[in-house]
């Protein structure tokens, strides 16, 4: 449990950056996005789509 924790709140962080209903500022986005990078970088870059693995 503890392995998958920092790529749960890094998917949560992402997720409610994310969310647009939520209304938040570009730099509230922004924060909330280096911080769920600091927290596991694959994650947010699977999410994004940022992670493409090579064919």
């Amino acid at each position: 449990m503890a392995a998958a924790a920092p790529g749960l709140a890094a998917a949560a962080l992402q997720l409610i950056a994310s969310d647009e209903a939520l209304g938040l500022t570009h730099e509230q986005q922004k924060y909330l996005r280096e911080r769920a990078a600091e927290l596991d970088l694959a994650v947010v870059e699977d999410l994004t789509g940022a992670h493409i693995m090579p064919v």
